[in-house]
């Protein structure tokens, strides 16, 4: 098998792993707004949040 290939399913594994061991709801508060999600959705969303404001920090300091 090709190495890439192997790293792939290695890193799907992994990451169906945590996805499943992750799937319980929990609760937080936004300003006056109660969310109920699963902490998996949760981490994503802060990884993409994280990333987005990485990127728009990456833009402006290039900019100036």
């Amino acid at each position: 098998m090709k190495f890439k290939l192997v790293v792939f399913l290695i890193l799907a594994v992994l990451i169906l792993i945590v996805i499943l061991q992750n799937m319980e709801n929990i609760a937080f508060q936004i300003l006056f707004w109660e969310i109920n999600m699963p902490v998996v959705i949760l981490v994503l969303l802060s990884i993409l949040v994280g990333f987005a404001f990485g990127l728009l920090a990456k833009r402006t300091s290039s900019k100036q």
